[in-house]
């Protein structure tokens, strides 16, 4: 009789072994799962954010738009202000000046891209201004060769607009200045 006891309470010991290895390895699947889900759901998270900055398509566009209007400007500006003049050289620097911003915001873009996703996801919102920053400037870029365009020809009264155009982009120069 106490050898059955014994094989009873060995068989009870290798069941209850069974049993908590079985827990343990419900635990682990469960662990697994959860990393493996927590790890899909960063990875959409990255993609997204990708996704909604539309990153190097936008970033590239508006380097090549950026190229392509600095070069008509800066040939329309010759055109309109003799070289060497107080207007020709203002609008000139004022040129050059926002090209070093351009310039500057699309490296940074560029820097804030290639870093890991993880740290993506961190400064997603300062990607997300400086491309914001990259397109204004285009923008004005584009509003600048437009009213250049028009007043080509133009006396003075037509002059005055391009210089207000000029001084509104000397005022956005003036506020980025503020947040240095």
């Amino acid at each position: 009789m106490g050898r059955a006891n014994g094989d009873i309470i060995m068989i009870w010991e290798i069941f209850l072994i069974g049993i908590v290895l079985f827990i343990i390895c419900a635990i682990l699947l469960v662990i697994s799962n959860y990393q493996e889900d927590k790890r899909e759901k960063y990875e959409a998270e990255i993609r997204k954010i990708y996704h909604e900055l539309d990153v190097n398509d936008d970033i590239t566009g508006s380097l090549k738009i950026f190229i392509e209007k600095e070069k008509v400007i800066r040939e329309l500006i010759n055109k309109k202000f003799a070289p060497g003049t107080l207007t020709n050289t203002k609008f000139i620097n004022a040129l050059d000046y926002w090209s070093n911003i351009f310039t500057e915001n699309y490296e940074i873009s560029m820097k804030i891209l290639d870093l890991d996703p993880k740290y993506v996801k961190k400064y997603k919102d300062e990607a997300s201004s400086k491309m914001i920053l990259l397109k204004e400037i285009v923008d004005k870029m584009g509003f600048l060769e437009a009213e250049l365009i028009i007043n080509i020809d133009k006396d003075k009264v037509n002059n005055d607009k391009i210089k207000e155009l000029a001084q509104e982009m000397q005022d956005q120069i003036d506020s980025l200045s503020d947040y240095e």
